[in-house]
């Protein structure tokens, strides 16, 4: 099974952590704790950046917001998995309570 380092954030209480996981579709829904997972591409720094996050999470009831674009035009609700071990995504968590990212390439 391949391995992938990621960041993790648990949206109800914004902690995060940096892991190694398998890269399965399991794994995904079990992290995710859904049934329905997609798979984005934003711009963190300026680098495109996979993000797997609740393909339904804004339908559900009881949300956390777990991330919002820099251009307001956008967030992402309940855990997500984002595929970097880029040190600055711990920076920006730290100093926003969110991750914020950019929809614009």
């Amino acid at each position: 099974m391949r391995k992938i380092n990621v960041y993790i954030i648990n949206a109800k209480t914004m902690e995060y952590s940096k892991e190694t996981i398998n890269d399965d579709i399991k794994t995904f829904y079990d992290i995710i704790n859904t049934d329905s997972v997609e798979i984005i591409v934003r711009c963190i720094n300026g680098k495109p950046t996979e993000i797997i996050c609740d393909e339904e999470g804004k339908l559900k009831a009881h949300q956390y917001i777990s991330g919002i674009s820099e251009e307001k035009n956008e967030c992402l609700v309940g855990n997500l998995i984002i595929k970097s071990t880029d040190k600055n995504i711990a920076n920006i968590i730290d100093k926003y309570g969110v991750l914020v990212y950019s929809t614009r390439r």
